[in-house]
């Protein structure tokens, strides 16, 4: 106190610009904001006094003091948060006014001004910490008066500039809780804080279901993207299977002057191929050949089919017309499709496959002159499709250029090889370490893959002993996800449960880091039931907990199904007592996205 004393004043005028704080006055506001939270008024009216004397709590943070309360300490804390956004000391000004938000329905106007200065004034230029306390303040204060939306929109852009996915996130599943969407609309991110965000939530384990708001809210809106982030940001789209918006959104960025940007882009063209035409497979798989039953239909009776994932999105993004699609919406979900309208479905993504595919080859023609990254991922897309005469041509360009095929597009044939004979693939991985040729992790997981498919597991065996001695080789998730669909479905032929892969399975999940593929809803959905299967509700449960709780849209009837199904196993099975209290109580109660870690 004595040191304060012997303080000079705050200069004023013109010397007050290229004043500094001393460092002696920082640590007495930490001070008097610690006397606030244990209450001693004569201590906390002495330091005052003395910092108000000397300036550093200004006359104008005096001046402001709230005259609706007789609350001492209550104007003491708003005086010194006063003081606080005058110096810049944002971080504190935030823990004050968490700590003296009411937790009433109320808000005193003076207090709603401070906030709304402190939030303006710390979104200027924040540092993370900062970043994370104006989201916790939003959420407080919304439940007393609603937020400014020039504040939320600040929010998301100082979030991509400081590259704090975590913020945006935490700020977009608040604003979008049911709950808090009945009360007030919040806007959503604006220009490149969309796909910042959406880049953000497709990484990260467990925000398939905010991703999907996101891309409706685009798709629906019609929101504005710019030009550069227009391809990125349907790439990532695509990446979720999301085959309506997918669609959507390419046709409408299909046209005018700057469709090259979307139609040109290499990433987004083997993403929608391989998209779209696995939808038109899984439709055509389920129609009936001449000796079946013409109602046989899409319905996929196989637990755990990758069916069901994308089952909605088949069902609706195959169709460019507004009248089927709203059929389609208005359709009981236990009528079944005729064969016609599947056979029409199929046809009709064949086709708008075919388009995209088109409108790839114009921009780029042509060919002989394209760049090699252009004719590598234009073959990618015609293996995909099955048409390997056109993919060949069209490495055959670089072939004529004298340009030599890289590791990367041998690895495209490659895999065009192995989805027809993975054993042939994997004599040419043997071909090319002899003639020193490094395969890499792309290499082996594409005919590892293929050979499941296939159910040839002795190769299988044979090439991750192969890739063991290439050493430096780890399976993409997507090879991780095969193996273990793989260890979970074969047979062991002595009858007994197969519960030890399951638990294998579920440690691996649980080392696994928080993005990638393995946290897909089609991934969850099958762990869960082959846990039921093997009558292993305790198993089912955290694989739904880690897998599906927050990545899946809790409405979605496939997952109200699948929540059904393991409280009916867990009380059939599972004996009294606050374990399985807990599981079930789990399984009624939707999670707070904004609260997920």
């Amino acid at each position: 106190m004595r040191r304060i004393k012997l303080l000079h004043r705050v200069p004023v005028g013109a010397r007050s610009v290229s004043y500094e704080l001393p460092d002696i006055v920082e640590a007495a506001f930490e001070l008097l904001s610690y006397l606030l939270s244990l209450r001693n008024e004569s201590l906390i009216l002495e330091l005052f006094q003395a910092l108000t004397e000397k300036l550093f709590i200004p006359p104008e943070a005096v001046q402001q003091a709230p005259t609706t309360s007789t609350d001492f300490y209550y104007i003491v804390s708003v005086t010194l948060s006063r003081a606080c956004l005058y110096w810049y000391k944002r971080g504190l000004a935030h823990r004050l006014l968490l700590r003296y938000l009411p937790t009433g329905q109320s808000l005193d106007p003076q207090l709603l001004d401070l906030i709304t200065d402190t939030l303006y004034a710390t979104l200027r230029n924040p540092n993370l910490a900062e970043l994370e306390l104006c989201v916790d303040v939003i959420s407080r204060v919304h439940l007393l008066a609603p937020i400014q939306g020039g504040i939320i929109r600040l929010v998301y852009t100082a979030a991509t500039e400081c590259n704090s996915g975590n913020a945006a996130r935490r700020l977009y599943a608040f604003t979008r809780e049911p709950a808090i969407e009945k009360e007030h609309h919040y806007p959503g991110p604006q220009g490149r804080a969309i796909l910042f965000l959406m880049a953000f939530l497709t990484q990260e384990k467990g925000n398939t279901h905010l991703a999907r708001v996101l891309t409706n809210e685009v798709v629906e809106n019609d929101t504005f993207l710019p030009v550069n982030d227009r391809p990125k940001f349907l790439t990532l789209v695509a990446s979720q299977s999301f085959g309506k918006a997918t669609r959507t959104l390419w046709e409408r960025y299909a046209i005018g002057k700057d469709k090259a940007s979307v139609v040109g882009y290499n990433a987004l063209l083997t993403r929608i191929v391989r998209l779209f035409t696995r939808m038109a497979r899984l439709i055509e798989a389920d129609l009936p050949d001449n000796g079946e039953d013409a109602s046989d239909t899409l319905q996929n009776e196989q637990l755990g089919d990758s069916s069901i994932n994308i089952g909605w999105e088949v069902n609706h993004a195959g169709s460019n017309h507004e009248a089927s699609s709203n059929v389609s919406q208005r359709r009981d979900p236990n009528d079944k499709p005729s064969v016609a309208e599947l056979r029409e479905r199929a046809k009709d993504i064949r086709i708008f496959v075919q388009r995209v595919i088109e409108a790839f080859v114009q921009v780029h023609e042509p060919l002989a002159h394209a760049k090699h990254a252009n004719l590598s991922s234009l073959a990618r897309a015609y293996f995909v499709m099955g048409e390997f005469t056109k993919g060949f041509e069209v490495f055959r360009n670089l072939i004529r250029r004298r340009e030599v095929p890289d590791l990367h597009d041998i690895n495209i044939g490659l895999s065009a090889l192995a989805e027809h004979n993975p054993r042939s693939a994997a004599k040419m991985i043997e071909v090319m370490t002899q003639r020193g040729i490094q395969p890499n992790s792309v290499t082996f997981g594409t005919v590892i893959h293929q050979a499941l498919v296939h159910g040839d597991m002795q190769l299988v065996g044979d090439l991750l002993q192969l890739a063991r001695q290439a050493g430096n080789i780890q399976l993409s998730p997507q090879g991780l996800f095969s193996l273990t669909r793989a260890s979970v479905i074969l047979e062991d032929g002595s009858g007994t449960k197969k519960n030890a892969p399951l638990k294998d399975a579920l440690e691996l999940f649980k080392s696994l880091p928080d993005n990638g593929r393995l946290s897909s809803p089609d991934m969850g959905k099958f762990m869960v039931f082959a846990a039921l299967r093997e009558g292993e509700p305790v198993l089912a449960f955290e694989f739904w907990k880690l897998l599906l709780k927050y990545s899946s849209e809790w409405d979605d009837q496939e997952q109200i199904f699948v929540r059904r199904l393991l409280r009916r196993s867990i009380i059939q099975t599972l004996g009294s007592g606050m374990s399985r209290s807990n599981m079930l109580n789990q399984l009624w109660e939707r999670p707070p996205y904004h609260a997920m870690k």
